[in-house]
């Protein structure tokens, strides 16, 4: 250290302090990172690596950016794992005695980071203890934690799946057992930011002490946390380390509550996977604001269970669908509204950014235009209720010049006349240029120099220039500051006594304004709960007119009940019909707790078995999050969870093969099932020979009919329809196709009864398998089908039978019939029709 030059010394001090960030060390108007930082930082920012002078140690790496483009490298950088510390000078270096001081002013994490995106990014605290997982979140852009406790591990699950974790902070002594953890929810599939802290900010005490502080109460019972210890103690900690990381009290988060999900329809993590929601939430979002978007895609993830707030929902995408003007009307104010919660947010944060403020201001001013275009329905729904901030809105009105340049914005963010040092300080800026006019026209009358001019360079201040031909006209009080090629530059006692007052007016202007600014970001953050509400607030009606707008003449209001009925007429899969150029066919659908508790669904690849059945599923989530549905009528009894066991794909992160992910994420959905389940089931026992697959599938088939959970079953296994047989609540359906010549038509539409044809060598061609395969697939399976050995390739004897079938499962089932029939009470005519049955079945199989 005693070899390195002051300013490294102090760089050096810092950096062991923050050792797990990049340091963004500010030197006049840059970001300066050093040593490894230098290395790291240069690669992924594209940045050329140079190196500075260290003193007796000589150089070390070194690289640079603007302080002004900053944001776009931090961006990088958090994108690729890393935290950034941000180094400020903290005085003013025309002041300094020495080195300037410095400090870090905030540390900006996957988390924390506060970018200019509509997304938002959440970190998640967890506390585990004995069989308890108390878990604690909150979410860049509101102002609220929120927490709660698990004993599954499913429904901690459920959790993380609904929610955009990026970073999980939790006690350092728990690094193993939270590792596995997440490790057992999500394998290695989720690129979380993980970040121990201190036991210590997870003490009990300490917790509830610190909330209780921040929120000003004498006790969390009046948010439903007072029994859930873990859940504070997890809550506590993520409070402790956020501030920490801002520097700063976060006065912005003025809320914490209890996760009540309870409230919601479960959504399994591989439902949420499986039916798309992602993709479903971008064709569904046509909101304007950035609030509004996250708020849809909440909904969308927390379908509600209880009717009546689900009507209140519908009602409103009701009354603006039926009113187009309003609609539009809508449309239009709120593509004025900027992301006033990331607004917020950054502020409570320590940034002071005046297009944040800007964002507010303009945003909330907005109020009386949407409260005049709102006012027609505001006494018809709730929802329409739009509540004025009127102290704030005039005081940024007032305070806040309302056209910030985009660049430079230093001394003229506050608006004029609204502090009386500032407009004198501006004022005698402004009549600079006039007074400059002036005494230029009297040194040119007094000196007789018609080409004598003031000017102004960074480096030497104003200056009055004469070419030499007019040297011998310079008044003897003229003090010469310059020497040209061509001409001299000189200054008088009245110019330097200007220039000093023009100094000291832009210092002043500088400084009184950010005073001021300050001034500002107080009464802003003191109104921070009225900003969340308005934002609310807009956010939900944003969401409800993107539904309207969504609900053309195509879908329908759905009608909610308590019944366990699900009647859909005409249905249709939101996503589908968006993406393919053809009519998409509907399909309608009945499926109770009775007579319709698990419908089988047979039939070919391709012909839209999977379709059909997650388009049931999503229109019971669409109905449930208050939106319309894509069909001609919809009933729909309260579902409470659902499940969905779709698609093959392994977890190699995990050590799981194809089949143990289907058994596992199947075991989950028969453990956690209740009577309001809907599940959706899609090719069960796949990954596995195929008497042991039809056999689980059966199995797993059975035990959902006894616990009378409304699935839709889609399989291959034909077999499965001898269920409805013996099971009165079971119904068979299959997926229409139509044959014509050696083609097969898909006709997409779901019909009573089962099928046993899958036409899978026909889909394999169109897919492209050569010819030659298909041909010779056809060719095995007729000799399968036959209960023969496969015969021998044609190309020679050297291809070895891969195995030989003992038993034709077709002739098996006409030798159980024989067997079943009596003799003694069938008559001629039955006798007759069932030969002819029997020799169809066989003329078919041929």
């Amino acid at each position: 250290m005693e070899n390195l030059t002051p300013m490294l010394r102090q760089y050096n001090e810092i950096k062991k302090k923050h050792n797990d960030c990049i340091l963004f060390f500010r030197l006049g108007d840059f970001y300066e990172m050093f040593y490894d930082d230098a290395k790291k930082a240069s690669k992924i920012l594209d940045l050329v690596l140079t190196s500075r002078d260290a003193g007796k140690s000589g150089k070390i790496p070194m690289c640079g950016i603007p302080y002004h483009a900053v944001d776009s490298y931090i961006s990088r950088l958090i994108k690729h794992g890393y935290k950034v510390a941000i180094c400020e000078q903290t005085e003013d270096p025309s002041k300094a005695k020495g080195i300037v001081k410095r400090e870090v002013i905030r540390i900006i994490t996957a988390g924390t980071y506060l970018d200019q995106s509509p997304e938002t990014r959440c970190i998640l605290s967890i506390v585990v203890e004995k069989n308890t997982i108390g878990m604690a979140l909150v979410d860049n852009t509101k102002g609220m934690i929120r927490a709660n406790e698990y004993l599954k591990i499913e429904e901690f699950a459920g959790v993380i799946a609904r929610i955009p974790v990026y970073e999980i902070v939790y006690p350092e002594s728990l690094q193993e057992e939270i590792s596995h953890l997440i490790e057992k929810i999500v394998g290695k599939t989720k690129n979380f930011s993980f970040s121990p802290q201190e036991d210590w900010k997870f003490h009990y005490e300490t917790a509830n002490r610190n909330l209780c502080e921040h929120f000003k109460v004498h006790s969390l019972a009046g948010f439903g946390l007072s029994e859930k210890m873990i859940a504070i103690r997890a809550a506590g900690g993520l409070l402790e380390y956020i501030r920490e990381m801002s520097k700063s009290p976060m006065n912005h988060i003025d809320k914490i509550a209890l996760y009540d999900d309870s409230e919601y329809v479960y959504l399994s993590p591989s439902a949420i996977r499986g039916l798309e929601i992602d993709a479903l939430i971008k064709v569904l979002d046509k909101t304007q604001t950035a609030a509004g978007s996250r708020l849809l895609r909440e909904w969308i993830m927390h379908p509600l269970k209880d009717t009546e707030k689900i009507e209140k929902r519908l009602m409103a995408v009701s009354i603006l669908r039926e009113n187009q003007q309003l609609q539009q009307n809508l449309l239009n104010v709120f593509k004025q509204i900027y992301d006033i919660e990331k607004a917020l947010s950054r502020l409570s944060s320590g940034y002071s950014n005046p297009k944040d403020i800007l964002a507010i201001k303009n945003s909330i001013a907005l109020i009386p235009e949407i409260r005049k275009v709102l006012e027609p329905v505001c006494n018809l729904n709730d929802y329409f209720a739009v509540n004025d901030i009127p102290e704030l809105r005039e005081y940024l009105e007032h305070a806040v010049n309302s056209e910030i340049p985009a660049s430079h914005p230093e001394g003229q963010i506050i608006k004029k006349g609204f502090n009386q040092e500032l407009d004198f300080w501006r004022q005698l800026k402004e009549s600079s240029s006039k007074w400059l006019k002036n005494y230029q026209a009297e040194q040119v009358k007094k000196t007789g120099i018609t080409s004598l001019k003031i000017g102004y360079t960074q480096v030497f201040g104003y200056f009055i220039e004469i070419s030499k031909a007019n040297l011998h006209l310079v008044p003897q009080e003229y003090i010469r500051k310059q020497t040209l090629v061509n001409a001299e530059r000189f200054i008088t006692p009245e110019l330097k006594d200007f220039e000093e007052k023009m100094l000291s007016a832009e210092q002043k202007i500088l400084e009184i304004e950010k005073n001021l600014i300050q001034k500002v970001i107080e009464k802003i953050l003191e109104f921070s709960k009225e900003i969340h509400a308005f934002s609310n607030s807009i956010a939900a009606i944003d969401v409800l007119n993107s539904f309207s707008i969504i609900a053309d003449s195509r879908y329908v209001k759905p009608e909610i009940n308590c019944s366990d009925e699900i009647i859909i007429k005409d249905g249709r899969h939101p996503l589908v019909e968006t993406f393919i150029e053809k009519e998409f066919v509907p399909n309608d659908t009945l499926v109770d707790c009775n007579e319709n508790r698990l419908l089988i669904i047979t039939g070919p690849n391709m012909a839209g078995k999977s379709t059909y059945i997650r388009q049931v599923a999503i229109c019971v989530i669409l109905a449930q999050a208050g939106c319309f549905v894509p069909a001609s009528r919809a009933q729909i009894g309260i579902v409470d969870k659902i499940f969905t066991r779709i698609g093959a794909h392994d977890e190699i992160s995990k050590g799981y093969s194809t089949f143990m992910v289907e058994m596992s994420e199947t075991a989950s959905i028969l453990a956690n099932l209740s009577s309001r389940a809907l599940v959706i089931l899609d090719e069960i026992g796949r990954g596995t020979s195929t008497y042991d697959g039809l056999a689980l599938a059966w199995a797993v088939a059975e035990y959902l009919y006894q616990q009378k959970v409304r699935t839709l079953f889609a399989t291959h296994f034909h077999e499965l329809i001898e269920l409805a047989t013996n099971h009165p609540g079971v119904k068979n359906y299959n997926v229409a196709v139509k044959q014509w010549q050696d083609e097969i038509i898909f006709l997409h539409k779901i019909v009573p009864g089962g099928t046993d044809e899958s036409y899978g060598i026909y889909v394999a061609k169109l897919a492209g398998i050569p010819e030659n395969v298909t041909a010779r697939s056809r060719e095995i399976l007729r000799e399968l089908e036959s209960g023969m050995k496969i015969p021998e390739s044609n190309e020679g004897k050297e291809q070895l039978s891969l195995f030989v079938v003992q038993v034709d499962p077709v002739l098996e089932k006409i030798k159980d019939e024989i067997v079943s029939i009596n003799p003694d009470v069938i008559t001629p005519l039955e006798a007759l029709n069932k030969i002819y049955q029997w020799k169809k079945i066989i003329e078919n199989k041929e």
